[in-house]
Order: structure tokens, then C-alpha cells, then sequence
């Protein structure tokens, strides 16, 4: 359990490890009455409680999502289409592009992670939307991206991977398949990119299921 904030807003957070140090860390950020952001890190197991990182002199209009942990650092999505990330080992902040896309009505693009790359998806999800039943997934196509480094090992960039049309991706798996969710988010299905198949590996009927994706690890979350 980690100290609370003793004040009422809305916080962004992240969480993350650095592989080179075994430190777990936590970020959160919150807006000050003068719209500066206090940024502050919780490292697991230093004693150190919450430290304060600064502030940022601009508001951060993100989705009230979690942070995607990839590449040693925290990323968020702000509302004007760009991502920015929080570098857990050097605790300093940077902004890169988001993928290059076609806007469409009702549709948005939201973060994720897949396999160990960021992730980036545009399409209608009811992560940001009520649920319409007369609106489900076999009407929707999601365009992924997946940030990759470049070949000559300069840089990173946008690649674009899929198209799924009637199903949302959320998953590698080890064949190279993909997780996806289904029919107004009840079900799970496993999707084989290569003949476009697809079939129900988890029924669940739950309206709008939501799965948490972990690892496996030796490296202990020390109190």
C-alpha cells in the first residue's frame, strides 16, 4: 500500500522497472491550483516515501488512463494526439509523435503494449464511449502500430501492423497470434495474423471485460 495523497484531484500514474538497477518505480502527476503539474516518484523499498521530481509549467491534457510501461519508461497520451514519456532511470521527461493517421468519426487512439513494444491503436473502442448495443465490434477496424527501433539502430519509429476489423487487440502471444476482445468486449479470441482466423479461447459474457496483462518475475516487490 502506498502513501495516500492527501489532497482531492485527479492523479495520472505509472509504474515501471528498471532491469539494470532491479528498482520498481511509481509516478504520479497531478495539476495545482496555479495549473503547474506536480510530477513525484515512489521508489519501492528506498524508505524515501513520495519524492517531489517538480513541476511542469503546462497543464497535461491526457486520458485519465494509466501510464504504458515500455523501453524503461512510463508513456501517456494527451489530447492533442501526442505522446510523452517519463524516463524511469533518468526521472526526466520527453515527447515524441503519435502514428500518422487518417481521422475518423467517433474514433480515437489510445495506448497499450504488445509483446515488449508500445502500442499504439486508433479505432472505436469502448475504453472512451457508454456502451451502445447497437454498436458492436464487428463494425469496427483498428488500425496497430508498434514503435520499433529503426534498422540501422538509430532512432525508433511507427509501424503499421495490423487492421483487425470486429475485434481489439490486447495481446501477443507466444505463436505470434494476437488476444483480442470481441463482440461488445464479453469474450476473449485468439487471432492468427497469418490466414486471419480467429476463434473464442475465453468465454466470459461480461459487458465491457477489461485484462490486466502481467509478468512473470524473480525480482521481488520489496515493502
Amino acid at each position: 500500500m502506498l502513501p495516500k495523497l492527501e489532497r482531492e484531484v485527479q492523479v495520472m500514474c505509472g509504474f515501471g522497472y528498471i532491469p539494470s538497477t532491479n528498482v520498481y518505480k511509481v509516478v504520479r502527476m497531478y495539476e495545482l491550483s496555479d495549473k503547474h503539474v506536480q510530477v513525484e516518484v515512489y521508489t519501492l523499498g528506498s524508505g524515501q516515501g513520495w519524492r517531489d521530481i517538480g513541476q511542469l509549467e503546462h497543464a497535461v491534457r491526457c486520458y485519465l488512463l494509466p501510464g504504458v510501461f515500455a523501453n524503461g519508461a512510463v508513456h501517456w497520451l494527451n489530447t492533442e494526439q501526442t505522446i510523452f514519456s517519463f524516463d524511469l532511470a533518468d526521472e526526466k521527461f520527453s515527447q515524441f509523435p503519435s502514428p500518422t493517421f487518417l481521422p475518423r468519426p467517433g474514433n480515437r487512439l489510445s495506448l497499450g503494449l504488445l509483446g515488449d513494444n508500445l502500442c499504439a491503436t486508433y479505432g472505436n473502442s469502448d475504453r472512451f464511449s457508454s456502451y451502445n448495443p447497437f454498436h458492436r465490434n464487428h463494425d469496427r477496424s483498428f488500425d496497430i502500430w508498434l514503435l520499433k527501433k529503426n534498422k540501422d539502430d538509430h532512432g525508433m519509429s511507427w509501424i503499421k501492423q495490423f487492421n483487425l476489423v470486429g475485434y481489439e487487440p490486447f495481446a501477443f502471444t507466444k505463436s505470434g497470434g494476437l488476444l483480442c476482445y470481441g463482440s461488445d468486449r464479453k469474450n476473449i479470441y485468439h487471432y492468427n495474423p497469418k490466414d486471419a482466423s480467429s476463434k473464442m479461447v475465453i468465454k466470459c459474457g461480461y459487458l465491457n471485460l477489461e485484462a490486466v496483462l502481467h509478468k512473470n518475475t524473480f525480482v521481488g516487490l520489496r515493502s
